[in-house]
Order: structure tokens, then C-alpha cells, then sequence
């Protein structure tokens, strides 16, 4: 995290190790998970569409580490007290569903 940030929510780092300012600290995460989101929104807004098909894999890991930021923001950011994880067959189903999904979308594009 950017100390700088840490810094204008009133935190140390040790003050986020030590989870000393909960409120303080989940307002910093909360800030933190929405420019992750907005990134992953410009990027995939950026994508050329012919560009898709070719690119499923990044779309894929790109889906799975924004379930993975919802599951952490679901659990209140308590990445510290323990690791949060995917179930495979969840990734799994993921990744297929979205791979169908382009799929579809590439053969509309290249047949239509």
C-alpha cells in the first residue's frame, strides 16, 4: 500500500499490522479495492473487441482476481488473520463460463 495513503487515513503501518484503527483501516481497503475495480473497468473498457478472443486467458485471471477482491472485501479485509481463497471448482467454472462466453462473442464478430 502507498504510504502516502496510509498516511492520510491516519495510519502507521503498524497500525494496520496491528489492525489498531479498524474503521481507519477499512476505509484505506475500501479505497484501495475501488481503484483496483476501476482499473480492471478501463482496461477491459480498452479492450478492443477483435482483441478479446485472443485475450481470454488475461480476461480469465482477470475475473478470478476480482471474485477474489470481492471475497476479501466480503470478509472485511481480514487478509492479515487469514488467506482467502478461491475453490478450485469455483476458478474452474469461471474460467469455462467466461471462455464460453468469448467464444460466442468472437464467432458473432467474425460471422456477422
Amino acid at each position: 500500500l502507498p504510504i502516502d495513503e496510509i498516511e492520510r487515513h491516519g495510519l502507521t503501518p503498524d497500525d494496520l499490522l496491528g489492525n489498531r484503527y479498524p474503521e481507519r483501516n477499512l476505509a484505506l481497503f475500501r479505497e484501495q479495492a475501488e481503484r483496483a475495480r476501476g482499473y480492471y473497468r478501463r482496461a477491459l473498457e480498452r479492450l478492443p473487441e477483435v482483441d478479446r478472443y485472443r485475450q481470454r486467458s488475461g480476461l480469465i485471471m482477470a475475473d478470478i482476481y476480482q471474485t477474489l477482491l470481492d471475497m476479501i472485501e466480503e470478509d472485511g479485509f481480514r487478509v492479515l488473520e487469514h488467506r482467502i481463497r478461491i475453490p478450485p471448482l469455483r476458478m474452474l467454472w469461471r474460467a469455462w463460463r467466461l471462455d464460453r462466453r468469448e467464444r460466442r462473442r468472437h464467432r458473432a464478430l467474425t460471422t456477422g
